[in-house]
């Protein structure tokens, strides 16, 4: 699946990636393994042809000290 952005709606987002990484994850944070109740979209990389394989869904705290931050000003997904 290629995402870019002619590609999908935050909606669309919500309603079929955000599902799909949960179940890929096994419902889990690919940082500190616990389980996801709120979480962000992570991009291991970015550019014009990111696909399914380069998101991640992480915890919010987890997400900010990825990127060495204390807040990170992601959305928080359910």
């Amino acid at each position: 699946m290629r995402l870019n952005k002619e590609g999908l709606t935050a909606a669309e987002m919500v309603k079929y990636i955000i599902p799909l990484l949960k179940a890929y994850q096994l419902g889990k944070c690919t940082v500190c393994g616990e389980e996801l109740f709120d979480c962000q979209i992570h991009h291991k990389r970015y550019g014009e042809d990111i696909n399914i394989y380069d998101l991640e869904l992480i915890h919010g705290q987890c997400h900010a000290d990825t990127h060495g931050k204390r807040s990170c000003n992601g959305t928080l997904r359910h």
